[in-house]
């Protein structure tokens, strides 16, 4: 076991050596309930030296009061609601050769994960990143969430090269990443943008279904408005990659298209006629607005590889009419 090997490095070939610190980076809302069980669960973790960096978004409830009672974290409070860019606030303030980028609701789901992460990078120079697995805990069940088709694992290790990663379940360098510009300041999609201008400056992502973490998905109980919500920010960060990272005309076809699927889905999800309206009005809004330095134009040999990974209109299909029937393959006990 992963674990095992680093305890045996320690105290045998790596004693003169200092294992590489890891900075567990997590960005945090009124939801201190669910943050403190997911703390909890790193004191678990074999890899010998681990930190963990918290930032709190301006929470209403008692998170910081929380934070501010444990000595295993290092909180940082925010004023108002900075959404992903807490993100990069949490990198600032981390001190490891690697951050461990997870949400406030999920936490590695063996002893072993980050071990087996950090070994991974160590082994490979050339990623950035190595992501993996989330099970997303229901009321009594579990779904597997796929980061990538499991026919498609071709190396020794069990790993594939990929075109973005997940959220709650990666291993990134941190100078990497501030090299790359850090995360944008929206949820949703802000991986994929950053996996993006890795790609662009040569970096390769690995996706290693080893790694996993257990996901406790409470969205079960969202209200109308906040469903509707997350399908209109979903899409228009979607146009926004789109839009600054593909040739004009290019993006602009593939809006056109991946806005005539998801609206076609969202009406048969009932999601309101305003909210598809203001939504097809602010992705053609983020393709117009895409100017400038805002502008990132990827290499054609990346775009043909993020195409066939994440960005294709044929992802958008799988999202609504393949992801479901997959996952139900793979359903668990809790």
């Amino acid at each position: 076991m992963a674990g095992m090997r680093w305890r045996e490095a320690r105290s045998v070939s790596l004693q003169l050596m200092e294992l590489p610190l890891v900075s567990v980076i997590i960005a945090t809302r009124n939801r201190a309930r669910v943050l403190q069980r997911c703390l909890n669960e790193y004191a678990k973790q074999t890899y010998p030296r681990v930190e963990i960096v918290v930032v709190d978004n301006g929470s209403t409830d008692e998170t910081w009061s929380m934070l501010s009672q444990r000595d295993d974290v290092t909180a940082v409070r925010l004023d108002k609601n900075e959404k992903a860019q807490a993100l990069n606030i949490a990198i600032d303030r981390a001190q490891g050769t690697y951050c461990w980028r997870t949400d406030d609701d999920a936490y590695p789901a063996s002893p072993d994960t980050i071990a087996d992460a950090v070994e991974h990078l160590e082994a490979h120079p050339t990623a950035a990143v190595v992501s993996g697995l989330a099970i997303n805990i229901y009321e009594g069940n579990s779904i597997v969430g796929e980061c990538a088709r499991a026919g498609e694992l071709t190396s020794p290790d069990g790993h594939l090269e990929h075109s973005s990663f997940m959220g709650c379940t990666t291993l990134l360098r941190r100078q990497a990443v501030l090299d790359a510009g850090g995360f944008w300041h929206d949820f949703y999609n802000e991986e994929q943008d950053l996996s993006l201008r890795l790609l662009s400056k040569g970096w390769k992502i690995h996706w290693k279904p080893k790694l996993v973490t257990h996901h406790l998905a409470e969205f079960s109980s969202a209200t109308k408005d906040m469903v509707d919500a997350r399908w209109q920010l979903r899409v228009t960060t979607r146009a926004r990659l789109l839009a600054t990272y593909f040739p004009r005309i290019s993006a602009l076809v593939r809006i056109c298209a991946e806005l005539s699927i998801e609206c076609s889905a969202a009406l048969y999800k009932r999601v309101r006629g305003g909210v598809i309206l203001s939504t097809i009005a602010a992705s053609f809004g983020e393709w117009r607005r895409a100017s400038g330095d805002r502008r990132w134009v990827l290499a054609p040999g990346v775009r043909r590889f993020v195409l066939q990974r994440t960005l294709g209109v044929n992802e958008t299909l799988r999202y609504y009419f393949f992801r479901g029937r997959a996952a139900a393959k793979v359903r668990l006990s809790k």
